[in-house]
């Protein structure tokens, strides 16, 4: 197990704990939630601590990519500001928008034809969310997750990036 780093035995430690790996939703023209991270299920497997006092950030962390399996151009449709909403929950609790910017855009994941892949990258403070327990359940879903088209295949992975002090 790491151990904390500083010269007087106080220090800070980052690190990283994968909740899910490559898990594929496919996005429509239908919409639904587009659950990465099944509601009250994944836990950060190995959290340095469990004290949320020693806790000094949290970060959520969502890559991956869409892919286009229409035979066309394709990408998000947030024609509602509802539409292709990110959101988290802790430990089964109500799900909250994942802000700033977890409102997707219309045209993001910008596929000009079939095949085609877009990419992302997205980090979130959930240092808040996380404040009263540090290795709880954390639900990710893309809400209201609608396409131009039929379909975009989205594989994403999501890790939980803590910030330690000691």
């Amino acid at each position: 197990m790491p151990s904390f780093m500083g010269g007087s035995g106080k220090g800070y430690f980052v690190q990283t704990d994968v909740l899910v790996n490559n898990q594929a939703v496919t996005i429509s023209t239908v919409k639904a939630d587009a659950e990465f991270s099944a509601d009250d299920t994944n836990a950060p497997a190995n959290p340095i601590s469990t004290e949320n006092s020693q806790m000094n950030r949290v970060l959520l962390v969502i890559s991956g990519q869409a892919h286009n399996t229409f035979a066309g151009l394709n990408y998000l449709d947030c024609a509602l500001a509802t539409d292709n909403q990110w959101q988290v929950n802790l430990d089964g609790g109500t799900y909250e928008d994942l802000t700033p910017n977890g409102q997707m855009v219309d045209q993001d994941w910008y596929c000009i034809l079939q095949g085609a892949n877009a990419s992302f990258l997205f980090m979130f403070d959930i240092t808040d969310l996380m404040a009263t327990n540090v290795d709880g359940k954390i639900g990710v879903k893309l809400t209201n997750a609608v396409s131009k088209q039929d379909s975009l295949i989205t594989t994403v992975s999501i890790a939980v990036q803590y910030l330690w002090r000691k």
